[in-house]
């Protein structure tokens, strides 16, 4: 059960940029795109498959949470079991108002959508498919039954929505924009890349609120540097109005390990072993490769140590001999 004794459920957002139909779509939207202002790095699409170890990580050690929504393209992962009790796949087009802002390729458009899910639990986790539960955790780590917390890195929230990369000024310019409607203060932190409890009714006051922002970031096929950005908006409005409580993990600590994945075998390999012996509460693996074959050494030692941490299948996984990329 969840708060005061209400389901928690969790949330992925999934897609295989390897698909022709992904890459056909992809070329389309990206045609005569303004590259300065939009994100198009393909490493953001790519499937080295997280997914399956990091579900492995949530049913493993938050056996606590109820459905896991997965929310695609309409493409779906091959080692997913066509019928299970436990995971329900939900397409973009049940989520958007209209099919015109469709294809997407843009998380930040997706992700202010999340709370649409038919069925979806009021309080629910969403997280990245490169992020990972490393050790049992309890609700107790998201909310005390009365206030929910939103968990911090000690990174300072960007500020400057003129410069920099597309990401940051979308930071900048969604953290301006709720303290100017709302009065609240700037946020000055980045929300961590872990799982985060959100208030489905929280966000739709957000939209309601912010319905222009909203609208505008529907319709930004691609990530731009104006897209309202939902974990920010949520962060900043949510500690303005005393709603949720501020949390600051430390990279490399007991709870938390943000580790980048660069061309660095040796360094990586250290790095990992050091997440297998410290056990972190969360993890974050977030590819920083280039446009790397699925076979490159980086890669194939990331899924090795997947493998290894989350040795067990789950039963949300199809009958099917477990892929291995060599």
């Amino acid at each position: 059960m969840g708060v005061a004794g209400e389901p928690v459920d969790a949330v992925y957002s999934w897609v295989d940029g390897s698909t022709p139909r992904f890459a056909h779509d992809l070329q389309l939207v990206c045609a005569g795109a303004e590259r300065s202002a939009v994100d198009v790095r393909r490493r953001r699409f790519r499937d080295n498959g997280e997914l399956r170890y990091s579900m492995r990580s949530l049913v493993r050690f938050a056996p606590w949470l109820r459905r896991i929504y997965l929310v695609t393209n309409g493409d779906v992962p091959a080692w997913l079991a066509r019928y299970s009790n436990r995971v329900e796949v939900v397409t973009h087009a049940a989520l958007f108002d209209t099919t015109d802002d469709l294809p997407t390729f843009n998380s930040n458009a997706i992700e202010m959508h999340l709370h649409r899910i038919p069925g979806l639990s009021r309080k629910f986790l969403y997280l990245n498919d490169d992020v990972f539960f490393g050790r049992p955790c309890t609700l107790a780590g998201f909310s005390d039954g009365g206030t929910d917390f939103f968990l911090f890195e000690r990174q300072r929230c960007p500020s400057d929505s003129e410069h920099g990369e597309v990401h940051d000024r979308a930071y900048a310019y969604t953290a301006r924009r709720v303290s100017v409607v709302t009065g609240c203060p700037l946020l000055t932190r980045l929300p961590a890349h872990t799982p985060q409890l959100y208030d489905r009714e929280a966000i739709s006051q957000l939209e309601e609120q912010f319905r222009a922002e909203f609208q505008a970031t529907a319709s930004h096929r691609l990530r731009r540097s104006t897209d309202f950005v939902l974990r920010i908006a949520y962060a900043a409005a949510g500690l303005g109005a005393g709603r949720v409580q501020e949390r600051v993990l430390d990279w490399g600590s007991s709870d938390y390990t943000f580790l980048s994945l660069d061309d660095r075998p040796l360094l990586l390999s250290r790095r990992l072993l050091a997440i297998r012996a410290r056990r972190p509460r969360f993890y974050c693996l977030n590819d920083d490769l280039g446009d790397v074959s699925p076979n490159h050494l980086l890669l194939r030692l990331v899924r090795w140590f997947l493998r290894a941490y989350y040795p067990q299948r789950m039963p949300f996984e199809a009958n099917l001999r477990e892929t291995r990329r060599r």
